[in-house]
This record gives structure tokens, sequence and C-alpha cells, in this order.
């Protein structure tokens, strides 16, 4: 995903700034046959000039009026073009900062397959653990009910696998008091800290288990 959007904003970043060059040219274009008109003219007006004094002193006004106004078109299409040139010199460096992070980015996703295989062994282990424990072990969710028990809870509790437990309510099967579960799951979510109660399990042949959760 990473690299999808990392090459989504490259390309939309090489775009700009192939358009605003575009455009730059084009202001570059349009300032040059300006200036080149100007001087044609201004030409033109002091030929006039020396064919007819009277006729060239009017006509050298009009092309002065003419000259101011496209010396302030020129002077316009010059701050587009520092513009241009600003705003196409920021897309440069967001690019290669792009560009860095994308870098960044591939380093991070060349570690992905390593920290998973890691993380499964990581899940592998703890099942084992879980599975191979002494003593019984159980998960619940944070309102209490058991989602899965190792093979020794299900022993102590007179089932033969664990699966066969979980076919059935184990709290409302298992506890005595459920109560008690329930207590101990708010009491340590409150304090953040481990917690411990007494109580009373029911095996599969009425047996009662006094048991420390």
């Amino acid at each position: 995903q990473a690299r999808r959007d990392w090459n989504t904003e490259v390309t939309a970043a090489a775009e700009q700034l192939a358009r605003r060059e575009r455009e730059l040219g084009a202001y570059l274009e349009d300032a040059a046959a300006a200036r080149i008109a100007a001087e044609t003219r201004l030409t033109e007006a002091n030929a006039a000039h020396d064919e007819a004094q009277q006729r060239a002193a009017i006509e050298l006004s009009a092309a002065s009026e003419r000259h101011t106004a496209l010396e302030k078109h020129v002077d316009a299409h010059s701050r587009d073009i520092m513009r241009l040139e600003r705003e196409t010199e920021s897309l440069r460096r967001q690019l290669e900062a792009m560009r860095a992070h994308a870098a960044a980015l591939r380093r991070d996703a060349d570690r992905i397959p390593a920290l998973q295989l890691q993380l499964e062994e990581s899940l592998k282990e703890n099942r084992r653990q879980f599975e191979r424990a002494p003593y019984g072990l159980c998960e619940c969710t944070r309102d209490g009910a058991i989602v899965r028990v190792n093979h020794a809870l299900a022993r102590l509790l007179g089932y033969r696998t664990s699966a066969d437990l979980l076919r059935t309510d184990v709290v409302a099967t298992v506890f005595e008091s459920p109560g008690d579960l329930r207590w101990l799951l708010e009491r340590a979510a409150r304090t953040g800290k481990l917690q411990s109660v007494d109580t009373i399990l029911n095996t599969r042949d009425n047996r009662h288990l006094s048991v420390r959760l």
C-alpha cells in the first residue's frame, strides 16, 4: 500500500512539475514575442518620423504609449515567470523529499517478511508454551467469555481434551460462582495490576475443586 501511495504521489508531482514547465515555456514565448513586436513597431515609428516630422511625432507618441503598455505586459509576464520558477523549485524539493521517504518505506518493506516470520515463530512458541504448561491456563475476553483452555486445565476438570471442554459454556458449567471471574477481570482492568481470587470449580464428574485464579 505504501508503494502504491508513493507511486501515486510521485506521478502526481511529476505531472504537476511538467505542467508548470510547459506554462513557464509558454510565458517565455509570449514575453519574447511581445518584445519583438514592440521593437518592430518602434522601428516603424522611426521610419515614419524620417518621412514626415509632423506625422512622426503623432506616431511616436502613439508608439510610446503602446510601448509603455507592452513593457507593463512584459513586466507582468516576468513576475509570472519568477513565480513559476519558485513553484517549480518547490515542487522539485517536494519530489526529492518524497523520493527519500519512498526509499525509507522500501527499506521498511524489505524488513516486513523477516518481522512476519519472527512474529509467527513467537506466536507458535506462545501456543506451545500455553498447551504444554503443567498447570491449568485459559484465555478469556474482557467480558468473561472463555475462548481457549490448555490440556492441563481440561484434564483437571475431567475432560479428555480442551476441545471437549470448549464445547460447553465453560463459565456456566465449570464455575460454581461465575461472578468471581467477572469480578477478577473488572478489578484487574480498573487497577492495571495482577489480581487473584479464590473460587470453586466443578469437574465433569461433579467434584468440587478449590482453586485460585
